[in-house]
């Protein structure tokens, strides 16, 4: 899928692209040259089939903090009232989320759904649901998707804020673990099943592999799936998920 990447500054009230993103979605291409055995080079393009797409962009500091401080605060009410004793971390949930980091959410949802069903299109993003994940060893969080209550359509994002020494970007150079091969701690975005012919069929994986690195947010339709892998170590890893509505002017706001 296509990944756009850029960065939003937020100064005087305001949020701007340090770097306005480099690509769209629709009109992803490599250009090269070929350089045959007779003859001159010729230039050539590789197009990507894209299925569709998500946006990775550095977060502003600041209201990432705030929401990580509100996480942390509300983390041991959370802790005494949860009651399950499967593996798979804290939820905590933010009903009043930093307002900063929700304007910054809806802005970067919708430059990603502008590229995707177009700039004029008039679409239009709000935040439904917020909240953090505390994570510690041995913990994971199973294969799933989620869906906001507001519109048909939308995103969902994840950011991760803290992370534990044992959870770094070199961990994507270390030897891979299990039947399947994965690395500690990763989120994962599915967005097919793999088969084994796929190789042969010149088909890409089905999986995007998150970067342990925090202050950075993956946006991507809500339909598509997430798992992320326990890690080993001591220390907590702690998140941020938000579910954001997408409405457009062919679909009702409220259905």
């Amino acid at each position: 899928d296509g990944v756009a990447s850029s960065s939003l500054v937020y100064t005087d009230g305001r949020m701007a692209w340090r770097q306005p993103p480099l690509c769209s979605t629709q009109r992803l291409k490599h250009r090269s040259w070929i350089t045959p055995k007779v003859g001159e080079p010729a230039p050539c393009e590789l197009l990507p089939l894209v299925h569709s797409g998500m946006l990775r962009a550095e977060f502003p500091e600041a209201p990432a903090r705030r929401v990580l401080a509100q996480i942390c605060s509300a983390a041991p009410q959370a802790r005494q009232e949860t009651k399950s004793r499967v593996r798979t971390g804290l939820n905590v949930l933010l009903p009043l989320p930093d307002a900063e980091f929700s304007a910054v959410l809806v802005t970067l949802c919708e430059t990603l759904a502008g590229h995707l069903v177009g700039e004029q299109s008039g679409c239009h993003c709000e935040v439904d649901d917020v909240w953090g994940v505390v994570q510690r060893a041995g913990e994971y969080r199973p294969l799933r998707s989620h869906r906001n209550r507001k519109s048909p359509v939308g995103f969902s994002c994840l950011m991760d804020l803290q992370l534990p020494p044992s959870l770094s970007p070199d961990n994507h150079e270390r030897p891979s673990k299990g039947a399947y091969g994965f690395h500690d701690g990763l989120h994962n975005l599915i967005w097919k099943a793999d088969r084994s012919n796929d190789r042969l069929e010149l088909i890409h994986p089905g999986i995007v592999q998150c970067e342990l690195l925090t202050g950075y947010v993956y946006i991507f339709p809500q339909w598509l799936q997430q798992l992320t892998y326990p890690f080993s170590g001591e220390g907590e890893r702690i998140w941020v998920a938000a579910n954001v509505a997408l409405f457009t002017p062919t679909r009702p706001e409220h259905p």
